[in-house]
């Protein structure tokens, strides 16, 4: 060995991208540490920073919106090219043309979950003449063929004309045509007799389905109506009840009933709940929860914002596959985690 020591410069290319891509693995900041080392490994590292973008809140999305506009460093198209999963979530205040741009920059994003905040006129106070102005009126929105996609049906109110699945003929949603997972999100004001439900089954590569709700009404009113209209090719849908549920008013007997009547709908239907929202609300459900059909959306932060669902719809698969064999969880139990 010479004086002069051990150079990373040293190692074949090879493994120096091996050694780069392991230290990625220890979060954001070094990643992007890695990223100013030099041109070479930025080169290196980049496609895989930008593979799964989460952006949740204005400064974010504005420093996003900025690099996509300007990236002298990077190739023109290289957001179309190694952008795979886009979250744009609770960023109120963005510039409805910022969230434009960056969906026609990331166009062929295989996933795709995006806030109904963006959307300038989203109920209650909506300005009906202004529909030019909407997401769902844009090119770079229709050019989106999302494989996995969360979306609010808020993004379609005020276009009566789009309340439905159709991916072809006169008003058609382009939006779902590969859609293969599916979270299809309710409002508080939401009305959801004016959507085509019988539409859903024309969803033919359709597997994975969630309903996102803050009412208990929505799963036990309507999901009896919609399940006649699943795809053959689903395998599971969840009902996802989110956080102002758990709210004072929900006795436990409600809470109780609300997952037996939901359970007992269709054999494929599961509830999921947030593990951080029960935390937050330090409820102590295991004597109020019926045996099976309730799993965990998420378990923590980290699996909200790693750019992919798969985990969760593990969960909600395997609970279908358990209750097929009528098997149940113990008591205090949720998909296979513990209260």
């Amino acid at each position: 060995m010479g004086d002069a020591g051990f150079s990373f410069a040293d190692l074949p290319e090879d493994l120096a991208r091996l050694v780069i891509e392991a230290a990625l693995e220890g979060g954001d900041a070094t990643a992007w540490a890695c990223a100013k080392l030099c041109k070479s490994v930025q080169a290196w590292v980049e496609p895989i920073l930008y593979r799964n973008i989460f952006a949740d809140d204005f400064t974010t999305i504005t420093l996003l919106h900025r690099t996509i506009l300007s990236h002298p460093s990077k190739e023109l198209d290289f957001f179309l090219t190694n952008v795979k999963s886009l979250t744009l979530g609770l960023g109120r205040g963005s510039p409805f043309e910022a969230i434009v741009d960056i969906l026609h920059a990331c166009a062929p994003v295989e996933r795709l979950d995006i806030d109904p905040s963006f959307d300038p006129l989203t109920p209650p106070s909506m300005p009906w003449q202004s529909r030019s102005l909407r997401l769902a009126t844009q090119s770079a929105w229709n050019r989106l063929r999302p494989k996995e996609l969360g979306i609010s049906r808020d993004f379609f109110v005020g276009f009566p004309e789009k309340y439905h699945f159709r991916v072809a003929g006169p008003n058609a949603n382009p939006i779902f045509t590969n859609v293969t997972h599916l979270t299809f999100g309710f409002s508080a004001y939401d009305r959801p007799a004016l959507w085509c439900w019988d539409t859903l089954s024309q969803l033919s590569e359709l597997t994975h389905l969630c309903f996102h709700s803050e009412l208990i009404c929505i799963g036990v009113k309507w999901l009896p109506l919609i399940a006649c209209h699943f795809p053959r090719t689903l395998r599971v849908c969840a009902f996802h009840l989110a956080i102002s549920t758990f709210e004072a008013r929900v006795s436990r007997y409600q809470f109780a009933k609300v997952f037996k009547d939901i359970g007992e709908i269709e054999e494929r239907i599961v509830v999921a709940l947030d593990r951080p929202t029960l935390a937050a609300y330090m409820l102590t459900l295991d004597s109020a929860i019926p045996q099976g059909k309730l799993i965990w959306k998420y378990q923590n932060e980290e699996e909200m914002r790693k750019g992919s669902d798969d985990t969760f719809w593990r969960r909600a698969e395997g609970m279908v596959a358990t209750m097929r064999k009528g098997k149940h969880g113990l008591p205090g139990q949720i998909g296979g985690g513990t209260l």
